[in-house]
Parts: structure tokens; sequence; C-alpha cells
């Protein structure tokens, strides 16, 4: 009975992948052999090592070897952190995600130590809020509250141009805002439905009804005129990613090119 010969070549395991077989020089103590199969594999922490195929095939081998002395796995969650890879320049480290998005490289001992492991951002806001009386947190809350209620009602049932509001929709936070937006449901001269962040209120025009009963490209649209506060919160419509260009063209009634070159921060027709 013939010898099977078994690849494993682009074969995954449980903890690492199979990139190829090769021979290696043999090193061991029988005098009639001169190779040996060794393979090479990617661990799932990103490091490339090369174990015996034998060694592999009787499970010897299941991890790399800085991931067999480790108590920690790819994927695990410690604390707030979550285990993404091994460093490649120094493997000691691992390299964490947060709750709060920041990435950091800890090593083993440092997720041991805390209670509940979390990155520097974390750290340095939980001390500052723990300065601050919790008294004081909740009238600064309170104060909040009432401020977006006062100011919700002075914009509902009041009319803006063409739009007129109806109610309250939702916040929204955009990546490069520190603060949440409060957003309206408005109801437009022409019968249709839009929804508007509130400081856009009074210099949003329509829901983009204007645009279509206006005159044709290069007559009307070509001789729009906008104001430097309109120009503003063009650049704001754009930086928040809730709206497209086409759209905010649209809406204050002027070409798309004109939008871009708001957006380039060009001149634009005055």
């Amino acid at each position: 009975m013939g010898y099977k010969k078994i690849d494993l070549t682009s074969k995954v395991f449980p903890h690492f992948k199979v990139i190829r077989e090769f021979s290696a020089p043999y090193t061991g103590l029988e005098k009639n052999r001169a190779t040996i199969i060794k393979l090479e594999c990617l661990c799932n922490c990103g490091i490339i090592f090369f174990p015996y195929k034998t060694n592999v095939l009787g499970e010897k081998t299941t991890k790399c070897q800085a991931c067999s002395g480790s108590r920690f796995t790819i994927g695990q969650k410690v604390g707030k952190f979550t285990i993404q890879s091994r460093d490649l320049k120094n493997p000691k480290y691992f390299l964490c995600l947060c709750e709060c998005g920041n990435e950091e490289l800890r090593l083993p001992s440092q997720l041991i130590r805390r209670k509940i492991p979390r990155c520097r951002n974390c750290i340095r806001c939980s001390k500052a809020l723990s300065k601050v009386p919790l008294s004081m947190r909740e009238a600064a809350r309170e104060r909040g509250e009432k401020n977006h209620k006062l100011s919700e009602d002075k914009k509902v049932g009041k009319k803006f141009l063409k739009l007129k509001v109806l109610k309250f929709s939702r916040f929204i936070k955009s990546d490069n805002e520190k603060r949440q937006r409060a957003f309206y449901i408005c109801k437009c001269a022409c019968g249709s439905t839009i929804e508007i962040r509130g400081d856009y209120l009074g210099v949003v025009k329509s829901c983009g009804c204007a645009h279509q009963d206006g005159s044709g490209a290069g007559e009307k649209n070509f001789k729009a005129s906008l104001k430097n506060s309109e120009a503003k919160c063009i650049r704001e419509m754009i930086a928040s990613g809730i709206y497209t260009q086409r759209e905010i063209a649209k809406i204050f009634n002027v070409q798309e090119w004109t939008i871009n070159k708001i957006n380039q921060r060009k001149s634009y027709i005055k």
C-alpha cells in the first residue's frame, strides 16, 4: 500500500493558514535523510512562522510561538479593549481597539494589571469628569434639555421662506463636530417634506422645487446669487456627510459646479 501525500497548501486551521510547503535541510539524528518538509504559515495575529509539516498534522503545532505562550487571543475582549493583532515590529505588543474607537499598543502585562483596561483618552476623560461634581453635570444636562425645548417651541409651526417646520426629528452628531445637531421635519410650499438641520432654517430656501421651477442651465441657475451665510451653510452641509452636492444644488437653486467651487473655497457668484 503506497503512501498518500497530503498537500496542506492554502489550508485554513483554527489559528493559522498555510501559505506553502517547501523543503528545508534536515538537521536531525537520521544520517540517511537530507531534507524535511516545512510549512510557511500565517498566524491570526499576523506573524509568519515555519513549523514542521509532521508537527502540524500531529497537532503538536496549533499556533505561532508568540501566541502559544500568551493567555490572550486575537479577537478577545479585555475590559474596553478588543485585541486586533500583534505589532509586526515588536510581537510582544498587541494592537488593541478601545470602545471609543482609539487604537493603542499594549503589552499583555498592561492588560492584566488594570481591573478594566481602557485607552489613555478614556482614562483622561474619566479623571476630568471625576473632578466635576455629579450635581453640576446633571444641572448642565437639564439646562441643555431646557434650552433645546425653548428652541424647539420657537421653531415648530414657524415658516422659514418656503419651508414650514412641522416637528422635531432627531439629533445627529457628525465625525468632525463635538456636539449634536437637531434636525426638523419641514413641509415645503410645493407639498413635499424634507429633513433640515435647525441652524439651516432661514438659509435653505426650499426642498429643491425652486431648482425645478427655475429656468434651464445658463439662465436663472447661472445668475443665482449666494450670500456669505449661504456659502458657509453649504460647506457645513457638505462636511456633515448627510447631503450630496446634487441635493444641496437643488435646495439652493444653483448648479452643482457652483457647490463644488464653494466646497473648494474658491470664488462663488455674489
